[in-house]
């Protein structure tokens, strides 16, 4: 009988072991995630930024060639 209480006592802990580990499995992956999506939100701003700067410098191009070609 005493085997059989040790068997079910490790068999608990094998399972509270294998949710724990699950449990920090997906910890990480959604830590690793948040880590990449914000990585990937803030070089989009600097990517839209200079955007906004090339299209400034186009607008001003055409504006200048504009005044030119009226002058």
């Amino acid at each position: 009988m005493t085997c059989d209480v040790a068997w079910g006592y490790d068999r608990q802990r094998s399972v509270i072991e294998e949710y724990m580990m699950r449990k920090k499995l997906i910890s990480l992956l959604l830590n690793t995630l948040v880590l990449v999506s914000l990585g990937t939100a803030v070089s989009g701003c600097s990517t839209i930024e200079g955007a906004g700067k090339d299209l400034e410098k186009a607008g001003e191009a055409i504006r200048d060639a504009a005044r030119n070609a009226n002058s």
